[in-house]
C-alpha cells in the first residue's frame, strides 16, 4: 500500500471537493488498495454510481472496496441497511468501512449507529471529521471541539482538520467566528481552484453574517461548477427564506427534488409540513 504521505496530497484534494483531480491523479500510476479506494470514493461523489459497480466486482477480496461499492447501490436506491447492519455485527475493523456504514446511517438519520461505527478510530482523519460532524449536528459543539483539540495534535496542518475548524466557528457563531470561518474556505480555495464544497462553505459564512447578496453570488458560481450540487441547492432555498425571496425557494425546492428527492432537508421539511397539516386542523372552525 503507498505510504500515507504519499496520499496526503490527493486526501486533501478529496477534503476540498476536487474530485476530479483526485480521479485524475488516481487513474495513472501504481493502483495501491487506498488508491484505488480513493479513486472509488471520488467517483461516488461524483454520483458515478454504476461506473463503480460496474468495476467492482461483489466478491472483490478488498472489504474496503466491497464497502464503497455498497455505498454507490446505496445513493442508487437498493436495499441494502440489512447488509449494513450485517457488516456492523462483524466490527469496524477498517476505518474506510467504519466511514461507509456511517455515511449510511447519517443519511438514516440514524446518528448513535454512526457515531458507534466511527468513533474507535480516533486516529483516522476521516472518521474523526464525522464524529465532529455528529456532535455538530446534535449540538454538542462542547464534544466537537474536544475531539478537534485532540485532532490537532497530531494532524494540525491536514487540509481537513481545517474545514472541521471551520465547521466549528461557524456552529459556535458571532462575527468573529464567521469572519474565522470565511477566511479558512477563501485561503484553502485560494491555493487551489474553489471548488462548490469551498464556495458553499463561504455562502453559509455571509449568510450567518446577513449579507444575503455575496451568499447569493458565491452559492451562484457554486452551481456554476457543479449544477446540481445538493448543499448549494439547499443553501439557496434557506437563502431564499432569509431574504425574502420565494422565487428562489420555488426554483431550488423543485430542482433539488429532481435531483435527490430523498435528501435529508426534504424529507424533513415534509414532515414538519405534515406535521403542520394536522395541527391545523385541530382548529378547523366547525360550522
Amino acid at each position: 500500500m503507498a505510504d500515507i504521505d504519499d496520499l496526503l496530497p490527493i486526501r486533501n484534494l478529496f477534503s476540498l471537493g476536487s474530485f476530479q483531480q483526485v480521479i485524475n491523479k488516481c487513474s495513472s500510476g501504481q493502483q495501491t488498495l487506498a488508491i484505488r479506494a480513493l479513486l472509488y470514493r471520488a467517483y461516488v461523489a461524483q454520483k458515478r454510481y454504476n461506473l463503480v459497480l460496474a468495476e467492482i466486482s461483489e466478491s472483490d477480496p478488498s472489504v474496503e472496496l466491497r464497502a464503497i461499492r455498497l455505498l454507490a447501490r446505496y445513493f442508487l436506491g437498493h436495499s441494502v441497511i440489512e447488509e449494513i447492519k450485517a457488516v456492523g455485527a462483524e466490527g469496524y475493523a477498517s476505518p474506510m468501512v467504519a466511514i461507509v456504514v456511517a455515511t449510511v446511517w447519517m443519511n438514516e438519520n440514524e446518528l448513535e449507529l454512526a457515531f458507534q461505527a466511527v468513533s474507535p478510530h480516533s486516529k483516522d482523519l476521516d472518521c474523526v471529521a464525522l464524529t465532529i460532524q455528529i456532535h455538530l449536528i446534535l449540538n454538542r459543539v462542547d464534544l466537537a471541539k474536544k475531539e478537534l483539540t485532540q485532532l490537532k495534535t497530531w494532524a494540525d496542518d491536514a487540509t481537513l482538520a481545517q474545514i472541521v475548524e471551520a465547521w466549528i466557528s461557524i456552529t459556535l457563531g458571532g462575527e468573529q467566528k464567521y469572519q474565522e470561518a470565511f477566511y479558512v474556505f477563501e485561503e484553502l480555495g485560494s491555493s487551489t481552484a474553489a471548488t462548490s464544497k469551498l464556495l458553499v462553505g463561504q455562502a453559509v459564512c455571509r449568510m450567518h453574517a446577513k449579507n444575503y447578496a455575496a451568499a447569493e453570488t458565491l452559492l451562484q458560481d457554486a452551481l456554476n461548477k457543479s449544477n446540481n450540487d445538493q448543499e448549494a441547492l439547499v443553501n439557496l432555498i434557506v437563502l431564499g427564506n432569509l431574504s425574502g425571496k420565494p422565487e428562489l425557494v420555488s426554483t431550488y425546492t423543485s430542482q433539488l427534488k429532481d435531483v435527490a428527492p430523498k435528501h435529508p432537508f426534504l424529507l424533513e421539511q415534509e414532515l414538519k409540513e405534515s406535521l403542520f397539516d394536522r395541527c391545523a386542523q385541530r382548529f378547523t372552525v366547525q360550522i
